[in-house]
């Protein structure tokens, strides 16, 4: 099968121009923000689907779309940053994360270094995508989120994206299966070019539409989650990735903590378990008895690699030896340390310091707030510390564009702005007990906020948390 025909190719830019009709038509709209974040996510979950050898294009029905996901991807940046400019006012006052900053710092860095590693062409595509989608990313969820309810259509763009994506895996699928997994080993690939991104990318969806399977208020939205979490977890398991799948359980135990407490730190055991009886019953699928048998065996992959990794660096360690020279991808501090050198490992160490107190200060938080609360809450702190995990294994910090990427700076982009709503709704129940004790009554019951000193459980009659807590 050769690669879209220009029909499918007119039908592209045809869609194209009328998803510009409509953000013109939303343009001042908040929510109009989200038809970029969605194309990031999308075309951030392609690649160029090369070889498993590296020898040659496998010729997938979507090559086109494949082969140009750097433009296309860039295209959505753009237009997220053109809307950012007619919203501007929406940005004041808002808290943007931390780690979102480090990234776009990290990507700036990188960007200067591929000059020098890669060439003047590709440096100047890397500074291009650093300097417009990170920082899209970077102030889109300040714009988007004024309250928790803002997270359900954010994540109902996610799921529009995920099915989309989904549907052409299953054009290609039927067409030709030999093109959605990769090599001998029958693991699934998708629009990616390697099992290993298809599945972190699907551990994150899977997270996600495992939320609104639970949490999302409208009915037709929680059935197609529902619909989308057993067709991502397929998939997921199909991949053959372990981190992938240890990924999904820190999402999916970040989504559970406050319906099941303490008892969610089961769930790795649980995993276990799992990928032992997908090791004994994987001969009833043979297409993919391969990658369930790798869910479940014990095969060290990654030590050897580390080692490799950490060698470059040291050969090079002011600037690193590049990309495509650095041994291997399987440590995100090691890789960026053997790509970029020095001064990534200390960007990459700064990085996870400022992800870890911004967890610390999300768990600190979350108690004493109402269960809708908590839970958009779990689900942001969950999907940063799911991307983290993962970075264990996989060189997510140095990648160009990526579906973590997207996941991580968007989600600890909401979380900050979570952190942030809560802060301030302390900050007005202190203030006004602060103010009625100053007058030793606190007047009408009905003029009372809602949540005011000891009626709101796990709060003091000051209105603020309990020290036992913080």
């Amino acid at each position: 099968m050769g690669g879209m025909p220009a029909w499918m190719l007119a039908g592209v830019v045809g869609s194209a121009l009328v998803v510009a009709l409509v953000v013109a038509m939303t343009i001042t709209r908040k929510f109009s923000l989200l038809v970029g974040l969605g194309g990031l996510l999308f075309f951030s979950a392609m690649a160029l689907p090369v070889e498993w050898n590296d020898e040659g294009v496998r010729p997938t029905f979507w090559l086109g779309l494949q082969s140009n996901r750097d433009y296309f991807y860039g295209l959505f940046g753009i237009l997220t940053i053109g809307l950012l400019v007619f919203q501007l006012s929406r940005l004041v006052g808002k808290r943007k994360s931390l780690v979102s900053m480090t990234l776009v710092v990290i990507g700036l860095f990188m960007a200067m270094l591929r000059f020098i590693h890669e060439g003047v062409s590709d440096g100047i595509l890397s500074l291009g995508l650093a300097a417009i989608v990170l920082p899209a990313m970077l102030l889109a969820p300040a714009a988007v989120i004024d309250e928790e309810e803002d997270v359900h259509p954010l994540l109902r763009s996610i799921l529009f994206a995920n099915a989309v994506w989904f549907g052409m895996c299953m054009v290609q699928f039927m067409l030709d299966r030999s093109l959605v997994v990769f090599g001998n080993s029958n693991r699934f690939v998708g629009l990616l070019s390697n099992p290993q991104h298809a599945g972190t990318f699907l551990a994150c969806v899977t997270t996600t539409s495992l939320f609104m399977a639970l949490n999302e208020p409208k009915k037709l939205w929680r059935f197609a989650a529902i619909g989308m979490l057993a067709a991502d977890g397929l998939l997921l398991l199909w991949t053959g990735s372990r981190t992938s799948l240890g990924m999904a359980v820190v999402g999916g135990a970040g989504v559970l903590f406050t319906r099941m407490g303490r008892a969610v730190l089961m769930l790795p055991i649980v995993a276990a378990f799992f990928a032992l009886a997908l090791k004994v019953l994987g001969s009833g699928f043979s297409e993919a008895t391969t990658t369930l048998d790798r869910l479940g065996g014990g095969e060290d992959t990654r030590t050897a690699a580390w080692g490799r990794m950490l060698s470059k660096a040291v050969e090079n360690p002011l600037i690193g030896a590049g990309t495509s020279n650095a041994g291997s991808s399987e440590n995100a501090w090691l890789y960026g340390f053997a790509s970029y050198g020095i001064g990534m490992l200390g960007l990459s160490l700064v990085l996870t310091l400022v992800a870890g107190l911004q967890l610390i200060k999300a768990f600190r938080s979350r108690w004493g707030l109402p269960k809708e609360q908590q839970t958009v809450i779990d689900l942001s702190a969950g999907l940063v510390l799911a991307f983290f995990a993962g970075a264990v294994f996989e060189g997510f910090f140095s990648a160009r564009i990526s579906p973590n990427l997207v996941f991580v700076m968007v989600f600890s982009g909401v979380l900050a702005r979570l952190l942030q709503l809560n802060e301030l709704r302390r900050d007005d129940r202190v203030a006004y007990a602060d103010e009625h004790e100053e007058f030793g009554d606190y007047g009408n019951e009905a003029e009372q906020p809602d949540q005011v000193g000891s009626e709101q459980p796990g709060w003091d009659a000051d209105g603020a948390q309990p020290a036992a807590l913080w």
